[in-house]
């Protein structure tokens, strides 16, 4: 081959070769915008628990507006009672069944509330039947509440037909300075007794048991150091909420240091504010940070207070003053048992009811008479006494916290409380805490 054709065909070659290598380069790599980028993990959606499932009062707002607008000043007023129905179950009256004259107090009151103690319970069915009824007697749906704190006060370890789960006392646990024991313990107590129908527990006990001789608090109590009451009860809290029941943190201002019982009688507390402030405060400040929903205050005189022989209970110094404005609290406060000698002796029921509300109060608790406390606040209302922005504002809260909680809406979780109470899992749950106490006593 001569050196002219061997130029050409190198020519050819290289130009070839030029062609492939454009060619190539022509291939489209990936656009980075058409591939499926990576999830951001501020825009993926996370799987929600079952708490964080529950609506935010923000989402609340438009469904209770609606309903609060709808609603009679009947309706309000009777929304911020809770009652209890103590001598339902006897031997002439069905277990299952509230009476008529039950039934009626319910829908003439229109009743925002129930509380049950051992002597309504029976069994497993004839417990989950009467919330029922009592749910589809009512126009809006009921707060159902219990006294569960696990330990010496347990309605449920009461009626050997539940076979609930048997928690060591709170004094012991608190023994233990762990709060993953005391959320566990608060879910295992939530879940019991949301399986059989409550929504609210009258519990946990924030106070701090800085007296021995303490006749009403004693072991309820996780202890006599504020900074560790603090912790558990703050623990509790969300442990409760994790199971999706509502929180009453007890008993503002603080029942440990007492030397009597409100139930017989009247108490006093000789503290001036700073001790409060340093000691019996502290747990019910820590409850109100980890959002327990809430508050019960006691029938306490803290003359050095309040300036005056007022329980805190009635007292708008403690209960709007000190709870509302200085800690801050938006959430509700209901007040211990009205029926209980250290409101009887001195008050009426419609007196002790409108002082309650005029205070701060936005749930009554168990008047010694349903009817007339009910009249008392109603006509309160009707002649200007109190404001319809006043009940409004209790009412709302109180609506806010049905809609929270699915009560409202129907939304709560249904638990089976024959698996539920004393299941093998929540044994395992009280053999720790118990092993750990075990452990702390040695």
């Amino acid at each position: 081959m001569n050196k002219k054709y061997k130029k050409i065909i190198n020519i050819f070659v290289l130009f070839l070769l030029v062609a492939i290598t454009a060619s190539c380069n022509r291939i489209p790599t990936p656009n980075p915008v058409e591939t499926a980028p990576t999830p951001s993990p501020v825009k993926t959606t996370p799987t929600a628990s079952p708490v964080k499932t529950v609506p935010t009062p923000t989402s609340s707002s438009n469904f209770v507006e609606n309903l609060l607008a709808g609603m009679t000043i009947e309706e309000k007023v009777g929304q911020i009672f809770i009652m209890s129905f103590r001598s339902l179950y006897n031997d002439d009256n069905p277990p299952n069944l509230f009476t008529k004259k039950d039934m009626n107090m319910i829908q003439n009151l229109h009743l925002g509330g129930i509380i049950l103690f051992t002597e309504n319970l029976k069994n497993i069915d004839q417990t989950s039947s009467m919330i029922q009824g009592a749910n589809t007697t009512s126009k809006i749906p009921l707060f159902m509440g219990i006294d569960e704190e696990g330990g010496s006060i347990s309605r449920l370890n009461s009626v050997p037909a539940f076979h609930s789960t048997v928690l060591p006392i709170k004094k012991e646990v608190g023994s233990t300075n762990t709060p993953l024991l005391a959320e566990k313990e608060g879910k295992l107590i939530g879940e019991e007794i949301s399986s059989l129908g409550f929504n609210i527990d009258f519990a946990p006990v924030a106070d701090v048991n800085t007296n021995p001789n303490n006749p009403v608090i004693g072991d309820r109590s996780f202890g006599s150091d504020p900074g560790l009451v603090a912790r558990m009860v703050a623990a509790e809290v969300k442990g409760m909420h994790e199971a999706n029941v509502i929180t009453v943190a007890k008993h503002f201002p603080g029942h440990g240091d007492t030397s009597e019982d409100t139930h017989t009688g009247a108490v006093t507390s000789e503290h001036d504010i700073n001790r409060l402030r340093k000691v019996e405060f502290v747990p019910f400040i820590k409850s109100i940070e980890a959002g327990t929903d809430c508050i019960m205050v006691a029938h306490i005189k803290v003359p050095k207070v309040t300036g005056n022989d007022i329980p805190a209970s009635l007292s708008k110094k403690m209960i709007t003053g000190i709870l509302r404005s200085e800690m801050n609290f938006d959430g509700l406060v209901i007040t211990d048992a009205l029926d209980m000698a250290a409101i009887t002796d001195s008050w009426s029921s419609e007196a002790a009811a409108v002082m309650a509300f005029e205070a701060g109060a936005d749930i009554l608790l168990m008047p010694a008479s349903p009817e007339n406390a009910y009249q008392g606040v109603l006509n309160a209302v009707k002649s200007g006494r109190i404001t319809k922005q006043r009940i409004d504002e209790s009412v709302r809260r109180i609506l806010t916290a049905k809609y929270k909680y699915g009560i409202l809406t129907s939304k709560r979780s249904v638990l089976d409380p024959k698996k539920i109470l004393g299941s093998q899992e929540h044994q395992n749950i009280a053999k720790e805490i118990q092993s750990k106490v075990n452990a702390v006593g040695k």
